[in-house]
């Protein structure tokens, strides 16, 4: 049985559609099978919000997909809870939004425009 594995997306939706164009064709060819998203959906890259929805879109549809959730995922959710909130797998100088994690492209995806350079009260607000 084949399975096939998407991750590391980091916001692109457009790698995660031609990858899942080439799944299509590879389907059509030898039958369907499951898609496996193994994480890192969001954060660096500039459509995090398109690749949340096109997800969800395909699961809420039926498709055979599962979607797992990689650290920036949790690291996404984790700043939703309590953005003062370390995590202790992430080196003391970094936070949610600093650029190397990209969680501010992540907020720019939902029209939270710089988050990157405020204050992360008015960013959470």
């Amino acid at each position: 049985m084949r399975t096939y594995a998407i991750g590391d997306i980091h916001g692109h939706l457009d790698l995660l559609r031609a990858q899942h164009e080439l799944i299509a064709r590879d389907m059509a060819q030898f039958g369907p099978a499951p898609v496996v998203h193994i994480g890192d959906l969001v954060d660096r890259g500039p459509n995090s919000r398109g690749v949340i929805e096109f997800l969800l879109a395909g699961v809420q549809s039926g498709l055979d997909w599962v979607v797992l959730k990689g650290n920036h995922d949790r690291l996404l959710t984790g700043f939703l809870d309590d953005p003062k909130r370390r995590d202790p797998a992430m080196r003391s100088d970094l936070s949610y939004l600093h650029p190397r994690i990209g969680g501010g492209a992540t907020l720019a995806s939902y029209g939270i425009a710089n988050a990157a350079d405020r204050p992360i009260a008015p960013v959470h607000a």
